[in-house]
């Protein structure tokens, strides 16, 4: 049992941990020891147990350098060495080349050097040394070190103390607090997209938006999906988080930047348009019709731009040449994988050439929308979404196995809202693998989510130290953790190289270690209205709210405003059998405890002298009212004299709209991920509510 405890140690399965009501749960040892398993260990066996913990705790001691090492930026950066006491009077002598070739070295005697840790194995003793390189700025390093004739070779990656925040956000106190707008790309309508939400509407939102003293957009994750897969809605469960989803690129956008004229020119015929507006008007996204009608269209576009590029180098044909050659393998291996899981229903066979040339349009267009928000003005621009995981039999995980496990995904354990937990059917990465490829993986995906948008979102940012297992065949799951401060670091040395600031949603169970990580690092944690509460459950006055967040109205995963006013939202759960108890009992239970919070929301908006002239009098009659746009004006105006630096509302909620993209807990039982926003992009900013809305929320930012 004892080698067992080490060994769920070296592989961070957790013992035990606090449930959402604070109460603390011990893990089975039946669960930790499927964990093991998932790592593909036979706990079983002793002595593989032996081996595991042998190849895991002592064997890294028999190595001069690990693959990547983290060193704070400052005046005193040193990096480690192992060494045993066999060469403790011989020299060491060290390279560091950067990334632009400049080089620094040194030597220096072992024996001098501050020994900051030791193990023995057998009747060998090896101790760890900081060996001082002096003043580096951050960055990657490659770190060559020779003791006699012995070398190694690994990254040093010099690491910040906090993520990057734009100017704006840095000012102490800020001279103005960002508020945004929350969207998913492809609920936008226009009379031009293919009956998706594309960059070319990403444009339009955009100089709406900073016309109207907006400083960012908070997007959906824009991850490449798996066409092949029976259902691909989900921007959560991707095929590949570090490429893009080619149904955002605007068709008639591509055709005029490759100068293909004949080709845009048949986008108008008559047939076309027909079935485009068949495609606009529907309240839904109809993925598989939409990504046939597109894919086939781009693929004419391929084949006409690959006829041209053969002849002449013209500019936008380098360009394209300069994006596959600045790409690394994973290009190639998702190319390849894409290729050959296309959408069934598509009439011709994509090759891996055609792969690539989506993937350069969409980060083509994508950049662009960046540099176009910050030129009309826009403090941050797009901030993007990063989904904690990756969809089984995708891209990401087929081209990765060694880091993922095949039977464990991930989820989150029981709460009050899901009695039997969540599985979110994504496999479980695992966190030897991660440390043992120099974080590899993970510095791609922030670099590739990163390099396009001024701020990112990341999804569930607690599973950067730990992620709740759910095993094949077993009734419970386990808290598995990961080297959050290794991961961390780099998050900040990517966040500065990339210029994009980090938010962290951090809704649910959280430890307090992790709470203080986000806060030393400068990431933004995430906060909703429904849950910004006073101990006696009355909405929390907005200037107690926490200046480092994101606040934001609604989002994705609850109730739109007007919903939550109405009530629509229980007696939705509730006909989908979603609800507690006897359903007709639930029901009547939950509507008086939203009839006592609608009456906590009158309340909340006279105390900060926004109550409208028509909600006045016994609040208990009043809060019967239907929900109108004075209420949500006056709700907006609230929120955004929040003291967080950053705001978010959602464009849902401008528009009175009840219906939800997406009801947790649900599969078939609900079309997530398809709803459409209720008018097209310029029809909203033409309301004249709005536009009135929308500067009495830039008057209180800005104040």
């Amino acid at each position: 049992m004892e080698a067992l405890e080490k060994l769920f140690y070296l592989t961070g399965i957790g013992r035990e941990y606090y449930d959402f009501s604070g109460h603390s749960r011990e893990i089975s040892l039946r669960s930790r020891i499927a964990c093991a398993r998932a790592m593909d260990i036979a706990v079983d066996n002793p002595a593989r147990v032996d081996a595991a913990i042998f190849d895991l705790d002592a064997k890294p001691w028999t190595q001069f350098l690990q693959p990547l090492q983290i060193a704070a930026a400052g005046d005193n950066v040193h990096f480690e060495v192992r060494l045993p006491d066999t060469l403790r009077e011989r020299a060491v002598r060290w390279i560091l080349t950067s990334e632009q070739g400049d080089l620094q070295s040194g030597t220096a005697a072992i024996s001098e050097l501050n020994e900051i840790g030791e193990y023995r194995i057998e009747d060998t003793r090896y101790a760890a040394y900081a060996v001082p390189v002096g003043v580096v700025s951050a960055g990657y390093y490659i770190l060559s070190v020779a003791v006699d004739d012995a070398t190694a070779e690994s990254t040093l990656a010099v690491c910040p103390a906090a993520c990057y925040k734009p100017c704006a956000l840095e000012a102490e106190p800020a001279a103005k607090r960002s508020w945004g707008i929350s969207c998913h790309l492809y609920t936008l309508r226009s009379e031009t997209n293919w009956g998706i939400g594309d960059f070319a509407d990403l444009k339009a939102l955009t100089r709406y938006s900073a016309d109207a003293g907006i400083d960012f957009l908070l997007l959906n994750p824009l991850h490449a999906p798996n066409f092949s897969a029976a259902d691909f809605a989900s921007p959560y469960s991707a095929s590949d988080r570090r490429f893009l989803n080619p149904l955002y690129i605007s068709l008639p956008d591509a055709a005029a930047a490759l100068g293909a004229n004949e080709l845009a020119q048949h986008f108008d015929d008559v047939a076309k348009q027909e079935q485009l507006e068949l495609l606009r008007i529907a309240p839904h996204v109809a993925y598989k019709d939409v990504a046939k009608l597109k894919l086939a269209e781009l693929h004419d576009l391929f084949i006409w731009f690959v006829s041209r590029t053969d002849q002449v180098q013209s500019k936008i044909a380098i360009q394209y040449e300069g994006f596959v050659q600045g790409q690394s393998q994973a290009l190639q291996d998702f190319a390849r994988h894409a290729a050959a899981h296309p959408l069934p229903e598509l009439e011709f066979s994509p090759s891996e050439n055609f792969e690539i040339f989506l993937q350069w349009l969409a980060r083509m267009q994508l950049q662009a929308c960046q540099h176009f928000a910050l030129e009309c003005g826009m403090s941050i621009g797009l901030v993007g979404d990063l989904a904690v995981g990756a969809a089984v039999g995708g891209a990401e995980t087929h081209c990765n196995e060694h880091l993922y496990c095949k039977t464990a995904s991930i989820g989150a354990p029981p709460d009050a809202f899901n009695e039997l937990g969540q599985n979110w059917a994504l496999p479980a990465p695992r966190p030897t693998a991660m440390r043992d490829t120099g974080y590899a993986h993970f510095i791609d995906l922030l670099r590739a989510n990163m390099q396009s948008t001024g701020g990112l979102r990341i999804d569930h940012v607690m599973g950067l130290m730990r992620l709740w297992w759910c095993l094949a065949g077993e009734p419970e799951g386990a808290y598995v953790y990961y080297p959050f401060e290794h991961m961390f670091a780099l998050l900040r040395l990517e966040s500065h190289r990339q210029q994009c600031c980090v938010i962290g949603e951090d809704m649910g169970v959280v430890e307090d270690a992790f709470r203080d990580a986000m806060h030393s690092s400068a990431l933004f944690n995430n906060r909703l209205f429904y849950f910004e509460r006073a101990r006696d459950g009355s909405f929390l006055d907005p200037a107690m709210h926490s200046v480092d967040t994101l606040f934001m109205t609604s989002n994705h995963d609850v109730p739109t405003l007007a919903a939550w006013w109405s009530g629509e939202d229980l007696r939705l759960k509730a006909s989908l059998g979603l609800l507690e108890q006897t359903e007709q009992d639930a029901l009547s239970c939950a509507l008086q405890v939203r009839a006592d919070d609608r009456v906590k929301v009158l309340e909340w908006l006279a105390s900060n002298d926004l109550l409208p002239a028509g909600w006045r009098g016994d609040y208990l009659q009043i809060q019967e009212k239907p929900y109108d746009f004075s209420l949500c004006a006056a709700l907006h105006q609230a929120c955004a004299r929040s003291s967080s630096r950053l705001l978010s509302l959602q464009l849902e909620d401008a528009q009175l709209m009840t219906e939800p993209l997406n009801i947790p807990g649900t599969y078939r039982e609900y079309p997530n991920w398809r709803r459409k926003q209720a008018n097209n992009i310029d029809a909203i900013f033409a309301d004249s509510h709005i536009r009135q809305m929308f500067a009495a929320i830039n008057e209180e930012r800005i104040q």
